[in-house]
């Protein structure tokens, strides 16, 4: 096996960062359906 690289780290740290904005906004949505019917 190779050893990571900075730059698979890097890239590995960038994609994580991107599905936690993508699970967060989704989120989000998902509350402002539940929200939407109380207000």
């Amino acid at each position: 096996m190779e050893a990571p690289t900075r730059r698979d780290l890097k890239s590995r740290a960038a994609m994580n960062l991107r599905n936690q904005m993508m699970i967060m906004l989704t989120v989000m949505q998902k509350r402002r359906t539940k929200m939407e019917p109380l207000m």
